[in-house]
């Protein structure tokens, strides 16, 4: 017969194993985006005075320089509706993204706590934590970034990628939305999937027991 005891050390270490990864952005040395062939998949509404205009962003790091904490990205911008593809290298730092689209462990950590990160404070006029927002990769627990323009961005919590964005890009107001992704981010449908699993196996032990305690 399970005991009430092997019951409650179960769910202890299956919840542990579940929230665990929440925690992993705060103690690494390299935000967890920082990584050769990681790569972003955003997709872009573009609106001006009535035309609009979709495309596919994508990042790629293409090299990590662990002696610096530098990075070198490829950015490229398709457009399957004109046949435009345009191909854009840049170089940041784990401290310092400088266009690749996430914000360094240190800020995180001030977003997270719903804080504005000193290096944000010129342009940033409010952060709101835990806001959960469903893009097309899924669904995440976001920090709400307002800047003084008015745009808007939503940083994840636990990767510090940004999840959606309300812009002006190239002119037009642009809305981002995360399509795909290799890095790894919580995702609160499968947090959902796991938890639900859970609980239905919990009411099937707590049936059992009660089932042998009648015989």
């Amino acid at each position: 017969m399970i005991s009430k005891m092997k019951i409650m050390i179960s769910v202890t270490l299956i919840f542990g194993l579940v929230l665990y990864p929440m925690s992993l952005s705060q103690n690494v040395a390299y935000p967890a985006w920082e990584f050769k062939n990681a790569y972003l998949e955003y997709n872009a509404t573009l609106n001006l005075i009535g035309i609009k205009e979709n495309l596919t962003i994508k990042y790629i790091i293409i090299n990590v320089y662990q002696n610096n904490g530098s990075f070198t990205y490829y950015e490229n911008f398709t457009s399957v509706k004109y046949k435009i593809s345009e191909n854009l290298t840049n170089t940041g730092n784990y401290s310092d993204p400088n266009g690749f689209p996430a914000v360094s462990t240190n800020d995180l950590n001030y977003l997270n706590d719903g804080q504005v990160p000193e290096d944000m404070k010129n342009f940033v006029r409010s952060v709101t934590k835990n806001i959960q927002i469903k893009v097309p990769a899924g669904t995440y627990i976001t920090d709400k970034i307002v800047n003084n323009d008015g745009s808007t961005e939503y940083i994840d919590q636990s990767t510090g990628i940004v999840v959606y964005e309300n812009i002006t890009l190239l002119g037009f107001n642009t809305i981002l939305k995360l399509n795909d992704t290799n890095i790894q981010m919580i995702n609160m449908n499968i947090v959902f999937i796991i938890i639900t699993v859970i609980i239905l196996v919990l009411i099937f032990i707590v049936l059992t027991i009660y089932a042998r305690k009648k015989k």
